[in-house]
């Protein structure tokens, strides 16, 4: 029995159909496109290919019939080569997973923020994260300000959904005592690249991409970060390194003492190995590092945490030891104090406590 489906046909002459859309009229009107080949398999993966082409190439379209799919694909095309690849993948899923067949359908001469705040709504219903959300609303904010630029469409007040503010987990003195003895034991690369994140505050990505000629007299640079994306065209992920978040990651970090020499004993010869890299394993991808760390935590018996929680609690420290915010920011890689201190600077409650205690009774 012949396979249909996603608008995939079976001919006459054996060969499979795969149907795509080319462009739309002005009037709304649908031109399709097909690809052939001689499995479903085949026919699918060849117009997932040719769609995935599209998206990189907008069909130049009149500006009054132009849909916010459009505009949001032709904005990317102009943008992508300014952006790093995972913030391109990230507007790339965003059109894919939420826009295009949803608010995508309108023209972007007549948005407004009543549709947006609508649009908002429904994600909200469908348990999208506020994050998420405001993530989605941000682009297609840059996408008509391009449009208001380009084609005169009206540029309305930016819509943003509330966003609770999450705590994020900070180990405390005693966990992170816990947990450092624990890494001390029996000490392997994996453990040593913990403790760095740990009393150095890098990122993931950022340990991951750390290569031995970066650590060097007692510093180690930040110049790349690693991380997981999916590939532009086609299916599947590959590991991407790139240059690091901002211009601001961009760093020397002086190290704690009590670290160079631990380091200097997993010294590689040669200085373009991955610092992480061990036997058959030249390369260590973020969610490894992620999984071992989920493994430490479980093996000391302490409550969840995620390895970004490490960079928190390596800020909280620091405070805590007298560092000043401009040190610390810069040590962090951040553009401003605010940011360190709004989002990673954490207080314990040991902390409150010994503050509160300061206090004495006027009389």
């Amino acid at each position: 029995m012949a396979r249909r489906g996603n608008n995939i046909y079976h001919r006459k002459d054996g060969l499979w159909e795969a149907r795509y859309v080319k462009s739309i009229d002005l009037y709304g009107k649908k031109k399709y496109g097909s690809v052939y080949a001689r499995s479903y398999t085949a026919a699918k993966e060849k117009r997932d290919e040719v769609v995935s082409t599209l998206l990189l190439r907008p069909q130049v379209t009149s500006k009054h019939a132009m849909t916010i799919t459009e505009l949001t694909q032709e904005w990317l095309f102009v943008n992508q080569n300014r952006l790093k690849p995972a913030t391109v993948q990230k507007y790339r899923n965003f059109i894919k997973k939420h826009i295009e067949g949803q608010i995508g359908i309108c023209r972007a001469a007549y948005m407004s923020p009543l549709i947006l705040t609508d649009y908002s709504n429904q994600k909200i219903a469908q348990g999208l994260s506020p994050k998420t959300i405001n993530g989605i609303l941000n682009f297609l904010y840059a996408c008509m300000g391009y449009g208001n630029k380009q084609y005169g469409y009206p540029l309305y007040k930016p819509v943003r959904i509330k966003q609770p503010r999450k705590e994020m987990r900070v180990l405390s003195t005693g966990e992170q005592k816990t947990l450092t003895q624990y890494l001390l034991t029996d000490l392997d690369i994996y453990k040593l690249g913990t403790l760095l994140s740990l009393y150095t505050g890098i990122r993931i990505g950022e340990l991951c991409a750390l290569q031995w000629r970066n650590v060097a007299d007692g510093c180690i640079a930040i110049e790349k970060t690693m991380q997981r994306l999916c590939k532009s065209q086609g299916g599947g992920t590959e590991i991407v390194v790139d240059e690091p978040k901002s211009s601001c990651s961009h760093r020397i970090i002086p190290l704690p003492d009590f670290l160079v020499p631990m380091l200097e004993q997993f010294r590689r010869p040669n200085p373009e190995t991955y610092f992480l890299s061990s036997l058959g394993r030249p390369i260590v991808e973020p969610r490894v590092m992620q999984y071992r760390f989920k493994k430490y935590i479980k093996d000391i018996a302490i409550p969840p945490a995620n390895f970004h929680a490490l960079r928190h609690t390596f800020a909280t420290h620091c405070v805590a030891c007298g560092f000043d915010i401009k040190t610390l920011s810069e040590i962090l890689g951040h553009s401003s104090t605010t940011m360190t201190m709004e989002r990673y600077v954490h207080s314990s409650f040991d902390s409150r406590i010994k503050n509160m205690s300061k206090l004495k009774l006027i009389s």
